[in-house]
C-alpha cells in the first residue's frame, strides 16, 4: 500500500513537472554574435538585426549534434547604415522598411545622431533606396494601406514630427507638434479608425513635462489631442510610452521612475484604452520596473516584466481591465549569456504566419555593442 501510494504520488509529481515545463516558454534558437535592436518574422524565418549586424534564423534548418542554425552575415548596407535600427515593418511586396538613428559620436558635447529610413530587400538584403533625415531619432515607422509609410521622429529642438513618405522616401506631407526638455521618448500607431496616434511628452515648464494623446487624420490635420496624466515628469527619469495596438483596440502606457532609483514603486504606470468596444472604469495600475515591455495577444494587452530569477506577464482583459498574473521561465542557457541573478532584455514579440508568438530576449554582458547574445523562445 506504502509503495502503491509513492508511486502515485510520483506519478502527480511528475505530471505537475510536465504541465508546467509545457506551460512555460520553449526557447529554440542563441545566438553568441551581437545583440538585437529589432526583429521581423517571414516564411518561418526570423531575421534579428543588430548593430551593423543582421541574423537569420530559420525555422526550418535541422537540428544536429545539438546545434541548430543560426545563418548571419553583417550589415550589408552602405556604411550610412551604421548604427542601430530600432523599428522595422514589412512593405506591401514583401521588402523591409527600417528605421532608426545612424550616428558617428565624437567626444564632443555636439549631438551627431540623425533619423534613417531605408528600404531593403529581403532576399538578397540589399539596399533598395536609403535615406537622412535633419531629425535626430527615429520613433516609428508604419506601413499604409496605400503603400506609403508614416514615420516618427523627434528634432534637436525637441519637438515631434510626423510625416507620410511614398516609396522613394519622398516626403507627401509633414506636420510638427509637442515636445519638451525630456529624454527622446514617443510612440506611433494607426487606429482602428486608419488615423494616426502619437503618444508622446509636451513641455509645461523648464524642466517638466506631461504624458499627451495625439490623433491625426490621414491628411495630418489634428483631430483629438489628450492630456493623460496631470502629473508632471522631470528630465532625466527613465519612462514608459507604448501604444499597445490588436484587431480591434489602442491601449496606450505611461509612466515613470518618479524616484529615479529604478526601484519599482506602486500605481506609477498607467494603462489606458484609448480605443475598443468597451469603455474600463478607471486605468490598470502597476509598478514602474526598466525594462518593462507592453504587447497584446488578439483580445487583450499585457505586460512583461523581465524579473531576475523569471519573466512575468500580466494579462489585462479588454473588457474590464482587470488582471492575471503568470509566472514564466527566463532564458539561462548559455550562462555566459544568461548569467544568475543578472538582467536581461526584451527586445520584442512577434507572431508568425501560424499565429504562433515569439519572444526575442538580447543581452551584452561583455558591455560591447559589437558582442551579445540573441535568443528566439516560443511562447506558451
Amino acid at each position: 500500500m506504502i509503495k502503491f501510494l509513492l508511486l502515485f504520488l510520483l506519478a502527480i509529481h511528475l505530471s505537475i513537472a510536465s504541465a508546467v515545463a509545457d506551460d512555460g516558454i520553449k526557447y529554440i534558437y542563441t545566438s553568441k554574435r551581437s545583440p538585437a535592436n529589432a526583429v521581423v518574422h517571414y516564411d518561418g524565418s526570423f531575421l534579428v538585426i543588430g548593430p551593423q549586424t543582421y541574423m537569420l534564423f530559420n525555422g526550418n534548418i535541422a537540428v544536429f549534434d545539438g546545434y541548430a542554425g543560426p545563418l548571419d552575415a553583417k550589415f550589408s548596407g552602405p556604411s550610412s547604415l551604421k548604427g542601430y535600427t530600432n523599428h522595422i515593418r514589412k512593405d506591401k511586396n514583401g521588402d523591409l522598411v527600417v528605421s532608426g538613428v545612424n550616428h558617428d559620436r565624437s567626444f564632443s558635447f555636439d549631438d551627431q545622431r540623425q533619423n534613417f529610413i531605408a528600404l531593403i530587400q529581403l532576399k538578397s538584403f540589399k539596399i533598395i533606396t536609403e535615406k537622412n533625415f535633419s531629425e535626430r531619432v527615429s520613433l516609428g515607422i508604419e506601413v499604409l494601406e496605400d503603400g506609403n509609410f508614416l514615420a516618427l521622429a523627434q528634432g534637436s529642438g525637441r519637438y515631434f514630427k510626423l510625416s507620410t513618405l511614398n516609396e522613394k522616401l519622398q516626403i507627401l506631407n509633414t506636420v510638427a507638434f509637442g515636445g519638451g526638455t525630456t529624454i527622446l521618448n514617443g510612440s506611433l500607431a494607426i487606429t482602428p479608425e486608419g488615423n494616426y496616434a502619437v503618444l508622446g511628452f509636451e513641455g509645461v515648464g523648464d524642466n517638466e513635462v506631461l504624458p499627451v494623446y495625439w490623433e491625426f487624420s490621414p491628411e495630418l490635420q489634428q483631430i483629438d489631442k489628450m492630456v493623460l496624466m496631470q502629473s508632471s515628469k522631470k528630465s532625466g527619469n527613465d519612462a514608459v510610452l507604448e501604444f499597445i495596438r490588436n484587431e480591434n483596440s489602442l491601449y496606450a502606457a505611461y509612466g515613470w521612475d518618479t524616484g529615479n532609483t529604478k526601484d519599482e514603486a506602486q500605481n506609477e504606470v498607467h494603462l489606458t484604452k484609448i480605443k475598443g468596444t468597451s469603455v474600463w472604469k478607471k486605468d490598470a495600475l502597476m509598478p514602474y520596473k526598466a525594462g518593462m515591455h507592453f504587447f497584446a495577444t488578439k483580445t487583450d494587452p499585457y505586460v512583461l516584466y523581465p524579473r531576475v530569477d523569471y519573466l512575468e506577464k500580466i494579462t489585462f482583459d479588454s473588457a474590464t481591465g482587470e488582471r492575471a498574473v503568470k509566472k514564466l521561465n527566463r532564458p539561462t542557457d548559455p550562462v555566459e549569456c544568461f548569467p544568475p541573478k543578472k538582467k536581461y532584455d526584451i527586445v520584442d514579440v512577434v507572431q508568425s504566419e501560424a499565429g504562433v508568438n515569439y519572444i526575442i530576449f538580447s543581452n551584452t554582458p561583455l558591455d560591447n555593442y559589437n558582442a551579445g547574445c540573441v535568443t528566439i523562445g516560443e511562447m506558451p
